[in-house]
């Protein structure tokens, strides 16, 4: 009698936490904003790829920060300035906003993948790249893996090397196989990833100044891990390093011009700076005023200024 009971709790238990993880999924769905540029999606071997093209000329192709919540949004304020003189590419990573998201492990290497296939198949040209955030190890370990695929490289806000550099631990892999758990892995990575969890990351993190930030930012990064239920299967091998590479080893051999643009109250900046320039000591390195981590949404004018200047 005591297991029959046991066993309907359970059943109960599990069913309730379904529910929960579809009633997040399909509210967030509502949230999610919608590119006013022509979508389009990449037909790639491991899931369709989201992206945007607009404008003539030169190919500029844009990489967000590698998050859980993050996607092409985070370009939205300057899109309008490039596309004036560039043929512009924005791209929703595998794992992230519209693009599909698959349950696996995401590696470094796979980002790798996707970036030189999309650059070999939909731009067909060598490109100038910006990137964001963690994304930054991507641009460079495509320049390593792939000669002559980029001219220009933008790094705004990069990790730093000893950040890139953490190992994978026992712990690690124990944790990303229980994220990845049906139902139960699910229910707890969307127990990391609430709305007030983005909140304190715009607020603490994301910008300089608090005030600035507006509930459509972050919605759309809420919905933008939210609007899948596997969007764990990312959240997950971020957190437990998988998405990590040795950055020094691309620095090491790049000959490409290359430029860091940090927000001017970005935690640890100058020291990161640093770091890199001591693999690569031809990197020119820029400030934006009054921003932290997200410079693209907080101070778009100064940073477009910024990239416009080093483009020339």
């Amino acid at each position: 009698m005591k297991k029959s009971k046991l066993l309907s709790l359970t059943s109960l238990t599990i069913a309730g936490l379904y529910l929960h993880n579809k009633y997040i999924s399909s509210k967030a769905k509502t949230l999610f904003p919608s590119s006013h540029y022509c979508e389009l999606y990449y037909k790639w071997k491991y899931g369709d790829i989201y992206y945007t093209k607009s404008g003539n000329g030169s190919p500029l192709l844009f990489i967000h920060d590698l998050t859980a919540g993050s996607s092409s949004f985070e370009w939205q304020n300057l899109i309008s300035e490039f596309e004036k003189d560039h043929t512009v590419y924005l791209i929703d990573l595998i794992g992230c906003g519209h693009s599909e998201k698959p349950c696996f492990k995401y590696t470094n290497f796979l980002f790798v993948q996707l970036i030189s296939d999309f650059v070999s198949d939909i731009i067909k040209e060598k490109c100038d790249i910006i990137s964001s955030g963690t994304s930054s190890s991507i641009a460079l370990m495509t320049a390593h893996y792939k000669e002559n695929i980029f001219d220009k490289i933008i790094m705004i806000n990069p990790s730093s090397i000893t950040y890139e550099k953490q190992p994978i631990s026992k712990e690690n892999y124990y944790k990303n196989k229980f994220y990845n758990l049906p139902i139960i892995g699910t229910f707890y990575a969307n127990r990391q990833n609430k709305r007030e969890d983005y909140e304190n990351l715009f607020y603490h993190s994301y910008f300089n100044n608090p005030y600035k930030t507006s509930t459509g930012y972050i919605d759309a990064y809420y919905s933008s891990y939210h609007n899948n239920e596997t969007s764990k299967s990312l959240f997950s091998s971020i957190q437990n390093n998988y998405t990590h590479a040795d950055v020094t080893i691309s620095l090491k051999q790049l000959d490409n011009p290359v430029f860091i643009i940090g927000g001017e109250n970005e935690a640890n900046i100058l020291e990161t700076v640093n770091e890199y320039k001591k693999f690569y000591p031809d990197i020119e390195f820029l400030s934006i005023t009054n921003s932290k981590h997200l410079p693209q949404l907080e101070n778009p004018e100064e940073l477009t200024n910024a990239i416009k200047n080093f483009l020339k």
